[in-house]
């Protein structure tokens, strides 16, 4: 079994909150868990709870998996993007979902 360091998964957490392109604390309150958390586990080296882990990954569109270790799968790429989207205004996200759905279509028909 892997040793999972509390330091690399709070920079792997840090580098998914800076590609969401949110702060800490809007990170913290999107996946449900007290900014402070987020400071003490980087303080203390300390690894959240299942739960929290659960929430982390499925508010950021990684796997549980990649948080702890850094391997294996990233993310579910489709929530990624999904993530990515909704910092989006309704506006801004308009043009890209045209764009996708003309793309998912044209490579559907082999174009």
């Amino acid at each position: 079994m892997e040793e999972i360091e509390a330091e690399k998964m709070m920079e792997r957490i840090d580098a998914i909150i800076e590609e969401l392109g949110i702060t800490r604390k809007e990170f913290a309150a999107k996946c449900g868990i007290q900014y402070q958390s987020l400071v003490d586990w980087k303080s203390r080296g300390t690894i959240p709870s299942a739960k929290i882990l659960y929430n982390i990954a499925k508010q950021s569109g990684v796997t549980i998996e990649y948080i702890l270790t850094g391997k294996g799968p990233l993310s579910n790429d489709i929530a990624v993007l999904n993530a990515s989207l909704l910092t989006l205004t309704e506006k801004e996200r308009r043009p890209i979902i045209i764009a996708m759905r003309s793309f998912v279509s044209a490579y559907k028909n082999g174009q």
